[in-house]
């Protein structure tokens, strides 16, 4: 339950696509100062 909700929350906050949130790994997803910084390595835009 925790893990769908953090997923639905990161999808919410960074407001990528959903094939996106998928394609992250825990190295992607880092603590800094400010909060959180997500790397989005494949985007559909790219």
């Amino acid at each position: 339950m925790a893990r769908a909700r953090l997923i639905l929350v990161l999808g919410w906050a960074t407001m990528v696509r959903r094939g996106e949130v998928a394609a992250l790994d825990l190295p992607d997803v880092g603590e800094v100062p400010q909060g959180l910084e997500v790397i989005v390595r494949r985007s559909k835009v790219d």
